[in-house]
This record gives structure tokens, C-alpha cells and sequence, in this order.
């Protein structure tokens, strides 16, 4: 064997060894050819290409000058190779020079592409544009050359051109990672996330580890929850599903979602459904505390709830995740001085139009300043609720405003201690946005539950909740953690939104037909209660019944309760939903409803109070729970007794009646409004000093106590 087919042959295997992997025995065989042959140019550059792929590239670099030094003319391959080193490396006048040398001797698809590239790296875009189209000129189906000019389409904004240079591409080579990298890209920048998400996905399965593609995919995937966050807000529950659905598809393992789904579900009013996702998030992720705080919320609207049912499952719900906090209790410093200015916290994500702040406003805007100083903690920003005139006032009724949005428990724990609280009260229980982990860790010495959730939390922690002896009759003390304080009224102070509409007239009078009406959320309007508000609509002849809230503006959501109703022998034109609107025309809408019918066992809490304010009558049959007894504390409160039923049999007779008497219900209508503009309900001066009275009570309770935790 002659020297020139020796050499040939070790080059030959070197190169093979290269495509193998195998580099270090590939390495070893460069080495001897360039000791056996230092003037053959093709060694120096297969050994530089084993240093590219070790990221080794000074010794690279040094390689192919020494290549193109032996063989000058024939050094076309090694300048592209070098382009593509000084183009990696930042070094992009000398990738362009070296990249023109190769082509000066041969103008190949491949040299072309490599200048697109170098181009497109110095941002010359359209001159990487007629390279990668030369390029494509001489080898039309070479998929490089397509994901490059793709690239340079893309950094022009020619989306959709660019789309279909990477779907030929993939034509070409389907397992082509860099173009379905970048069409995961173009679709992401014109708003296709699931399609991106896709793109993405299926170039890990083909990739795996690749970590700018693996963030990509997330990225997408908190976009596609962050858009069906957005479309939840905007009562758009349909598409929203689908986002978060998509997302899910994407990341199976992205605990956000089912969740969020879950909520979603709940909107419209499929509990059990609703239920099922919640545990899919738990199973992801077990002490996710949004999904085990929604399962206890969805636990209040099941029919055939208890009080002592409530107080078990939120009392296992404390041992599985409150109880490790117990050890980070602190000591309170706290002067035990009964009769000093007592420093007020409240902690909700709800101070705005909610009803929070309905509920709370005229009370705190009573306080007396001079005993009492309020501290606001504005936590994680509920979904749904709107800042305006309402939030302002609350803002300006507190002595000081803490902004304690996305801000870690530990750190809102040292800001409460910071603020040498004495009483803090939780707004907002096992709802949405919640800081329940905070009250777990008690900084503050007494802790008090009030108006934003409808019963105990569970928290070992919480010391008190506020209601009255309406909603919590004397008897049931036993099914609560907390120890009751109850007012002695209501247990809430009304604020009437001043964009209320004008009571109307009676709608019947113009209609010539009742229309019953809830404006409940769709969860609270299950299977029983669709039963016996079909019995209403029997009784009533030609009455037709209206549901409005957000879910309702959903298609599924209204199949879901047409197809209910339907079951019980009710037509769906007896029926009419209604979604989102603003406020006020919310109001305007009980102008066109005679009579409310509150649901069970979850009662209307401001929205029997939006109700009432409207002249409509609102119908109830009390249950034993907490938030089955809301409307029975409002209209009691009011002296509106004769629409609370004692059975079931009582509320279908009691809306039977309320409607055959048309004089009656016009009368009700005109006094209503005043009715509860007079009450208790309505008075804010009452309520502050009501509230006061016990909140001192509890302080100078605590102060006879003895100092252990001093």
C-alpha cells in the first residue's frame, strides 16, 4: 500500500469514528496521520472539528489556519468550518470573511448558509435573506438552509412566511430539532400557544436536556395559564378552560392548572367535576394549600351538609397542613395594658368591590381613631375583584395601608410583628387568595375570623371568628374551632353601592308574568335546589326564571342547568341566563325580577343584600351551616321574617303566595329600600361600636391571662 492510500485510509476511518462519536480514538487517528503526514491539510481540519465538538476552540482555530496554509486552494471546507467557530464565538467580521473565502472557491448550499447565518448574526437580515434563498437555489430541499431563512423571515416580523420555511423544513427532515425549535417560536410571537407548546414538546422528545427549549416550553406554558387567568377574569370561562387545559397537555405536571380548572368548573356550576381536579393538583403536588382550601369551599355546597361535618374536614385539613407551623409560633411583647390603643390588623386580598368590602367599609369608616388603629395588609390579589370608590375608602379609612401582594409568608409574619398587631383578623378564610399559612404561624397574640368565609377555618391558631346569633345559633358553639363572638345584630354592615339603580316597578305589572331571579354563583344552585325551584315554576303558571353570574354567560354552563331543569320537567323557555355586566347594570337587571329565590345550603350572602337593596323579595330556607343561614341573618335584622321558610314544603307555598298577591309584592318593592336604609343592617356608626366593644372585650381577656407568652 502506497503513503497516499495509507493516509487516505486513516482519514477515512477518523472520519467514521467522528460520526460514531468515538472522538478520542477518532483524535488518535488524526494524530498519526498528521506525524506520518504533515503536509496533508485534511488531518489538521478532521482533528480541529474534534476540538469544535469539545467546545476547544483557540486549538480548533489553529488547526484550520494550518489547513488552509497547506492547501490553499483547496481550503473551502475548512473556511466554512472556521466561519462557523468565529460565528459562535462573537468573532462575526472574521465568520463573514472566512465564510466569503470558502465561497470565493466554492459557492456550495452549505457556504451559503453558513454566511446567512454569519449574516443574520450581525443583524443584516435581508442580506441573510438572499443567501439562504442562493442557497436554496442550488439544493431546494436542504432543511438548513429553510430554518435559516425562516429565521431571517422572522426577525423581519414576516410571520407567516417564516411559518412556512420551517414547515418545509420539517417536510424535509421531521426530526429537525432547531426547526421546530423556531416554529415553536413564531407561533408563540402570533399568539398560537398550544400549537407552540407542541412545536416545543415534540423537540425535547427528540432532544432531551435541551434547556433553552425546555424553557421555551414553560414559558409557554405559564403563558397559556397566565391567558386563561386573563380570560377568567373577563368571565370568557369557555375559553379559559381551554387555555388552562392546553397548558396542562403541555406540562402534566403543572399543579397550577388543574386547579385553576377546578375553579373554573365551579363557575359553572360542576361541583363534583370541579372536586376531581382539585385532587389532581393535591396528587401533583400534596401540600399545594389553593387546591386543599378549594376542596373545603366546594364542601359548603353540598347538600346535605353539616356544621359537623365542616368541623371535621377542616379540622383534618389543619393536622395535614396547618400543624406544621405550630413550632414557629412567636413570643408577643405586646403591652398587656387593657385600656390602650389597641392596633387593628386586617388581611384580606378583597378590599374593593367584593363583598369584603361592601360588608366592612361603613364599619371601619366609624372606628374610633383614637382607640383603634387599623392596619390594612392588602394580600395576594384576588381573582374577579375590581379597585375603585370602594377600595379607596377603605384605604382612607385605615389608619395605614400595606401593600402585601406576592409577598412570602415569613416576611408578612415580620412585618405584622413589625407593627406590634394585638388583634389580627382574617377577611378571607379558605378563598381565593388567601394567607392562611400566615395565621397558621400566629404572629399575631389573638386572631380573629370574620365576614370572607362562611365558618371555621380549622387553624388551631385562630382564636376567634365573629358572627351572630343567627348564623350561629347558641347550640352549634361545639362544631367550632375558633371560640364565637357574636354581635348583636347582623353580623355584617351593608354599604349600598351609590350606582344602584333606582327601585323600578313591579316587573309582573308590565310582563304579565312573575319572574323569580338568583343572581347566585352557579355552584350554589344544585340538583335539590333545581327541584324545588321546578316546583315553584309549576306552581306559578307562565313564570319564567331568570339566573344571572358570571358562569352563566358560559354556553356549557347553561346546558348544564337547562338540561337540570329539563329533568324536573321545565322547559328550557321558562328559563333566561345572563352573564357578566357591569355593576350597574347588575342593578338595573332586579328591575326586571319579582321575586328572589335564595339557594341552599349555600344562602346569598351580598347578593340577598344587592337584592333587598332592589325592592325584591328574597325567599330562603335556612339550613344548619354557617352560609346556609346568611339571608336568615339579613332579613331578621331587617324584620323581613315572613319570607324565611321552615321547610321545603314552607318555600315552595311562601313563593306560591308571594306571587298570587301582585298588591302585596308591589308594596314590598317601594318598602324594602328604606326598610333596610333604617335598619341595623345599614348602620355603620351601630356596627363600629358594636365591633369595638368586642374587640376590647377579647384584648382585656387576654390581658387577665397569664403572661406565658410574654
Amino acid at each position: 500500500m502506497n503513503n497516499d492510500s495509507t493516509c487516505r485510509n486513516l482519514l477515512q476511518e477518523a472520519a467514521q469514528l467522528i460520526n460514531q462519536g468515538k472522538r478520542d480514538q477518532a483524535a488518535a487517528h488524526c494524530r498519526q496521520a498528521i506525524d506520518s503526514y504533515p503536509d496533508e491539510a485534511e488531518g489538521y481540519r478532521l482533528l480541529a472539528a474534534i476540538y469544535y465538538f469539545q467546545q476547544q476552540y483557540e486549538p480548533a482555530v489553529t488547526l484550520l489556519r494550518q489547513a488552509i496554509a497547506l492547501s490553499p486552494q483547496n481550503a473551502a471546507l475548512a473556511y466554512d468550518n472556521l466561519s462557523v467557530i468565529y460565528r459562535e464565538t462573537g468573532r462575526f467580521q472574521d465568520a463573514e470573511a472566512a465564510a466569503r473565502q470558502g465561497l470565493s472557491q466554492r459557492p456550495s448550499p452549505e457556504a451559503l448558509n453558513n454566511l446567512a447565518l454569519v449574516l443574520h448574526s450581525q443583524q443584516r437580515f435581508v442580506e441573510a435573506e438572499n443567501a439562504s434563498r442562493q442557497s436554496l437555489a442550488l439544493h431546494p430541499r436542504y432543511a438548513e438552509a429553510e430554518n435559516t431563512l425562516a429565521l431571517t423571515l422572522l426577525a423581519q416580523t414576516r410571520h407567516a412566511e417564516a411559518l412556512g420555511a420551517c414547515s418545509r423544513a420539517l417536510t424535509i427532515n421531521p426530526h429537525y430539532v432547531e426547526a421546530l425549535n423556531n416554529q415553536g417560536i413564531i407561533l408563540q410571537q402570533q399568539g398560537m400557544l398550544g400549537d407552540a407548546g407542541e412545536a416545543y414538546k415534540r423537540a425535547l422528545s427528540l432532544q432531551l436536556g435541551r434547556s433553552e427549549i425546555a424553557q421555551n416550553l414553560k414559558a409557554v406554558v405559564v403563558a397559556l395559564y397566565e391567558k386563561g387567568t386573563a380570560l377568567q377574569n373577563s368571565g370568557k370561562l369557555a375559553a379559559a378552560r381551554q387555555a388552562h387545559r392546553e397548558a396542562l397537555a403541555l406540562d402534566p405536571h403543572f399543579f397550577h392548572a388543574p386547579n385553576s380548572i377546578g375553579l373554573l368548573l365551579r363557575e359553572a356550576g360542576q361541583l363534583e367535576e370541579s372536586n376531581q381536579y382539585y385532587r389532581e393538583a393535591l396528587a401533583l403536588k400534596p401540600n399545594y394549600l389553593p387546591a386543599s382550601s378549594n376542596l373545603l369551599f366546594n364542601l359548603h355546597y353540598r347538600p346535605g351538609v353539616t356544621p359537623a361535618m365542616l368541623d371535621e374536614a377542616h379540622r383534618e385539613w389543619y393536622r395535614r397542613d396547618g400543624e406544621p407551623f405550630i413550632g414557629a409560633w412567636p413570643h408577643y411583647p405586646n403591652s398587656r395594658d387593657p385600656n390602650r390603643c389597641l392596633r387593628i390588623g386586617l388581611v384580606s386580598p378583597d378590599f374593593g368591590e367584593h363583598p369584603v368590602g361592601y360588608f366592612l367599609v361603613r364599619a371601619l369608616e366609624a372606628f374610633d381613631r383614637e382607640q383603634y388603629i387599623l392596619i390594612a395588609y392588602v394580600a395576594t390579589h384576588s381573582d374577579g375583584v375590581r379597585p375603585g370608590a370602594l377600595s379607596e375608602r377603605i384605604k382612607t379609612a385605615v389608619s395605614l395601608w400595606r401593600d402585601c401582594d406576592n409577598v412570602l409568608d415569613e416576611e408578612f409574619c415580620s412585618r405584622i410583628r413589625a407593627d406590634e398587631i394585638d388583634i389580627l383578623i382574617d377577611l378571607s378564610g379558605h378563598t381565593s387568595g388567601n394567607r392562611l399559612a400566615v395565621f397558621a404561624r400566629k404572629p399575631a397574640p389573638i386572631q380573629v375570623g370574620y365576614i370572607g368565609y362562611p365558618g371555621s377555618t380549622g387553624l388551631a391558631s385562630m382564636d376567634y371568628i365573629i358572627a351572630d346569633r343567627f348564623i350561629v345559633p347558641e347550640d352549634t358553639d361545639r362544631h367550632y374551632r375558633e371560640k364565637i363572638l357574636r354581635l348583636p345584630d347582623s353580623f355584617i354592615c351593608f354599604d349600598p353601592p351609590a350606582i344602584a339603580a333606582a327601585v323600578g316597578g313591579l316587573p309582573v305589572a308590565s310582563k304579565g308574568f312573575i319572574t323569580f331571579g338568583s343572581f347566585n354563583h352557579p355552584a350554589k344552585i344544585n340538583g335539590e335546589v333545581v327541584a324545588v325551584w321546578a316546583d315553584i315554576l309549576k306552581r306559578v303558571p307562565g313564570s319564567r326564571l331568570l339566573l344571572k353570574y358570571t358562569g352563566f354567560g358560559d354556553p356549557a354552563c347553561q346546558h348544564h342547568f337547562t338540561e337540570l331543569f329539563a329533568r324536573e320537567g321545565i322547559a328550557a323557555d321558562r328559563l333566561a341566563f345572563q352573564g357578566r355586566t357591569s355593576l350597574a347594570d347588575m342593578f338595573a337587571q332586579y328591575n326586571e325580577v319579582d321575586i328572589a329565590l335564595d339557594p341552599f345550603p349555600f344562602n346569598g350572602g351580598v347578593t340577598t343584600c344587592f337584592a333587598l337593596w332592589m325592592g325584591v323579595p328574597v325567599l330562603t330556607w335556612p339550613k344548619e351551616t354557617f352560609a346556609g343561614r346568611q339571608s336568615l341573618s339579613f332579613l331578621s335584622t331587617i324584620g323581613m321574617t315572613q319570607t324565611i321558610a321552615a321547610s321545603r314544603e314552607a318555600y315552595v307555598e311562601k313563593a306560591a303566595a308571594l306571587a298570587a298577591d301582585i298588591p302585596g309584592l308591589a308594596a314590598l318593592r317601594k318598602e324594602l329600600r328604606p326598610r333596610m336604609a333604617a335598619s341595623a343592617l345599614c348602620d355603620g356608626k351601630r356596627m363600629a361600636a358594636q365591633l369595638q366593644t368586642l374587640l376590647r372585650g377579647i384584648w382585656r381577656d387576654r390581658c387577665a391571662q397569664p403572661a406565658d407568652r410574654a
